[in-house]
């Protein structure tokens, strides 16, 4: 029992520093310093991409307050009426990926090339059981709007050095890096945009606000599936990097 109780404390100190370690590695593979083609530096970025969901999450989930006792407590206003009413608790600003949002994007970006790079198209969650029942009932289950592009080609072929650097013509002309990438993009920037809720909602004991959060995080969701292309999913998520920038990470972590 007492191991048992040991191994649950060493976990939940590893679950409380990885956001903290997550940060110290962008900080290394993004330094000026860094040598991204020797052995060493590559397990590196491997393990930068692969940590980064995890990381976003335990950010949000141990750190999304300050050290400010009040600073997340209710607010009491006042209507015309001169009735009071208390508005709903929301994190501080300096909360751990409010500060480091930025980093917690580029994690998420080298993780989407990471997986591009290995073939990966889901999230992994398919079961067995759901395969073997067919295809065409996983399909149904994805509620992604249909990205009709050039990328198509791209997705489903390996990653190789080749398709990092051309820019592919289609029957609509020349495409934008970002666009020959969008498919592989789709569900990092979706699950950023939807830390980024989380972060806003999540407040440790208002258990009040959990129905009306849900709705929200249930919004923002809906609306990365229905978004026409990336451009939009970008604006959705409300990321603000220039594409090249996008890019950039993508392609590290494909090629990590």
């Amino acid at each position: 029992k007492n191991a048992e109780h040991d191994e649950s404390l060493e976990v939940s100190r590893h679950a409380r520093g990885l956001s903290a370690g997550f940060l110290v590695g962008v900080d290394i593979v993004d330094g000026p310093e860094f040598h991204r083609h020797e052995g060493r530096s590559k397990r590196l970025e491997r393990g930068v991409a692969d940590a980064a969901p995890m990381a976003a999450l335990c950010s949000i989930l141990f750190y999304n307050t300050d050290s400010k006792p009040s600073s997340n407590a209710k607010k009491t206003t006042h209507d015309l009426s001169g009735d009071s009413q208390e508005s709903r608790k929301t994190p501080p600003p300096t909360r751990q990926w409010e500060l480091y949002k930025s980093k917690f994007l580029a994690g998420l970006i080298r993780c989407a090339g990471h997986r591009h790079s290995l073939g990966l198209t889901d999230s992994g969650c398919v079961t067995s059981r759901g395969i073997s029942t067919g295809r065409k009932n996983v399909e149904k289950a994805r509620s992604f709007a249909d990205w009709s592009s050039g990328s198509d080609d791209a997705s489903e072929s390996a990653f190789g050095m080749s398709s990092l650097t051309r820019t592919k013509s289609t029957s609509r002309g020349r495409t934008t890096m970002i666009e020959e990438y969008s498919l592989a993009l789709r569900p990092m920037i979706t699950l950023y945009a939807m830390f980024d809720q989380l972060s806003k909602e999540f407040v440790v004991g208002d258990d009040e606000s959990t129905e009306e959060s849900s709705e929200r995080l249930a919004a923002k969701l809906e609306s990365c599936y229905k978004a026409d292309d990336v451009q939009e999913l970008l604006r959705i998520a409300e990321i603000d990097v220039g594409n090249d920038v996008i890019c950039k990470y993508f392609e590290k972590g494909a090629t990590s």
